[in-house]
């Protein structure tokens, strides 16, 4: 089973790929560091297997909420076809935006009287 670390910035479009904690090569199709996910993520199981000769992946993912759930997609897709994805880890991005602070705020400017 090979270690597959994904981290993803989409305020950045920022992609980095480790596969058991090694940068793929510079002509890897895992270098996507450009692209948006949702552009690659449906083709990830097979450049998988054309690179790391296996099917069986335990997949730490680090991103927002809505990446997650295309990358949630995607394995249960990729099992379907023998892949197997195990999920070590799922983090939150540290520029993901925490709802309750949010929500906290707009309830404190709702609670101020406007001023003509």
């Amino acid at each position: 089973m090979r270690k597959i670390y994904l981290e993803y910035n989409p305020y950045k479009v920022e992609t980095k790929i480790l596969v058991d904690d090694v940068t793929p090569k510079r002509n890897s199709r895992l270098q996507v560091k450009d692209r948006r996910l949702q552009e690659w993520i449906e083709d990830m199981p097979e450049i998988l297997k054309e690179e790391c000769r296996d099917t069986e992946y335990q997949l730490t993912f680090h991103g927002t909420n809505p990446d997650y759930e295309d990358v949630e997609a995607m394995a249960t897709d990729a099992e379907k076809s023998a892949f197997t994805f195990r999920w070590s880890t799922y983090r939150q991005g540290k520029w993901q935006i925490r709802r309750p602070a949010l929500t906290g705020s707009f309830r404190r400017f709702r609670t101020v009287p406007l001023k003509n």
